[in-house]
């Protein structure tokens, strides 16, 4: 058994280390450019000035960059929280009865007296729990990460969401040499899904593969 542990390692060694090449070195690269003040993306290290977190309170010194982080918050809590909540609440009381709740539980509380407000609220709501942070979750990827759709139909900087938002500050900063800064707005923007995602994947993982298993 070790032996074999041993020969799937080494195998697939070079592939990670390929991985590694092409998507950790960048992002690494990526972060620590953030802090300096670069003139030119392919600059060698010796030629990069350490500014701090200069960079980053230019971001967030910058309207247009906080315009369109509130207009994606906006359009998230509006237009996704308030239609997301509605579907799932509609969704969960409609399959209030779902395979995967076992009815005994439902019958033990009606026994107990329990009326369907409370085996909604205390039964059914608890089990699908983290099916509804994954909906919840994948709903917040999507609006943080729409970029074309508003690329398309916004048509003023005070109506851009975050995608576009960064669009133009890239666009300002590569033409002045101020890759440090278009490298700590990139870090601001890839931040939030990145730290939703490690602090909730294991709510995602139960939420997709919860009716995947039948005891």
């Amino acid at each position: 058994m070790r032996k074999n542990k041993a020969m799937i390692f080494w195998f697939c060694l070079p592939a990670l280390l390929s991985l590694m090449l092409m998507f950790v070195y960048p992002v690494c690269r990526t972060v620590l450019m953030s802090f300096f003040q670069v003139e030119s993306v392919t600059a060698s290290m010796s030629d990069w000035s350490f500014y701090g977190l200069g960079n980053y309170t230019k971001i967030f010194g910058s309207a247009s960059f906080l315009t369109s982080m509130r207009n994606m918050l906006l359009i998230w809590l509006v237009g996704g929280v308030f239609t997301l909540t509605l579907a799932m609440l509609m969704a969960v009381i409609v399959t209030s009865g779902i395979e995967g709740i076992p009815k005994d539980l439902y019958e033990a509380a009606t026994i107990d007296g329990a009326g369907k407000v409370h085996q909604f609220t205390h039964i059914t709501l608890p089990l699908v729990q983290p099916a509804i942070i994954t909906v919840t979750i994948f709903n917040f990827m999507s609006v943080w990460n729409e970029f074309f759709m508003a690329l398309i139909f916004t048509s003023s900087e005070s109506m851009a969401p975050v995608g576009v938002g960064l669009l133009n500050i890239i666009n300002s900063m590569k033409y002045t040499g101020q890759y440090g800064g278009m490298f700590a707005a990139v870090i601001i923007v890839f931040l939030p899904t990145f730290l939703l995602y490690i602090f909730m994947s294991e709510k995602i993982i139960a939420g997709v593969t919860g009716g995947g298993v039948k005891g």
